[in-house]
């Protein structure tokens, strides 16, 4: 199981938005964000907002078996969910998550340390 967290600098004046985002998720587009996870392999996902001295930051962490894999079929689908999604992530943090050179060009941080029960 691949284990996966990254970051996203959230754009000046764009928290709210960025709040606007992740709750119209959880609410209006529930049903399609579950179909989207699971076409797309991920077992778990979670969304944090970090306000620290650099910003406003996404954390998202993933658990995926294959996250190659699911990288490859996120970033050639055209489901309406991920294509809206995409669209809505890049205005609130300027990166197209859908874009493969994006993708391959976002550095992940590095797992220094991990601990399981």
């Amino acid at each position: 199981m691949d284990q996966v967290c990254y970051v996203l600098q959230i754009r000046p004046g764009q928290t709210d938005a960025a709040r606007s985002l992740i709750r119209e998720i959880q609410t209006d587009r529930r049903t399609d964000y579950e179909q989207a996870q699971r076409l797309h392999g991920v077992v778990k996902e979670v969304w944090f907002l970090f306000s620290g001295p650099a910003g406003d930051q996404f954390v998202v962490y993933l658990e995926v078996p294959d996250f190659a894999a699911m990288v490859a079929c996120y970033t050639s689908s055209t489901d309406p969910f991920d294509t809206w999604f995409n669209g809505r992530l890049a205005a609130v943090t300027g990166f197209d998550a859908g874009d493969p050179a994006a993708q391959a060009e976002s550095p992940l941080p590095e797992r220094l340390l991990s601990f399981e029960a």
